[in-house]
């Protein structure tokens, strides 16, 4: 098949960079992606964590990148989480946010003036995980 616009014909699988190119999708197609959302490992949580005894927002920091890194362990494909793992760490007007996408490798992000030294008795922490293979992984024991 063959699609025309006014630029130019383009075929079935047109691999052009212009914006109005676009194939047809079939039910098939639609089924496929839909297969996969419908069968993906999805969690998401947020919660308000209130400590016993005050902590530093680094070790805070170090507790969920440990946490987020074995998720990423038991989740990645030779190295690769097919997915994202993801967390915020809210303390007052401070954020730290974490991103993992392979394993042994977590990226970091502050937003305001996150200082590691800080000490704290309370937090909110976000984690959202999505994967695609191992789809039977029990996410939450991971965090407690």
């Amino acid at each position: 098949m063959t699609i025309k616009t006014d630029r130019h014909e383009h075929s079935d699988h047109c691999d052009c960079s212009d914006s109005n190119c676009a194939h047809e999708h079939h039910d098939e197609c639609t089924d496929k992606a839909r297969a996969v959302v419908e069968n993906s490992l999805r969690y998401s949580d947020k919660k308000w964590v209130a400590l016993d005894a005050p902590a530093a927002l680094g070790e805070i920091e170090a507790s969920v990148r440990i946490k987020l890194l074995r998720i990423a362990e038991n989740l990645a494909v030779d190295g690769v989480v097919l997915g994202h793992i993801k967390a915020i760490i809210t303390a007052g007007t401070n954020s730290c946010v974490l991103s993992v996408t392979k394993v042994n490798k977590a990226d970091v992000k502050y937003i305001g003036g996150w200082d590691g030294e800080v000490v704290v008795r309370e937090y909110s922490l976000t984690v959202n995980v999505l994967s695609i293979v191992n789809t039977e992984l029990d996410v939450k024991s991971y965090l407690m």
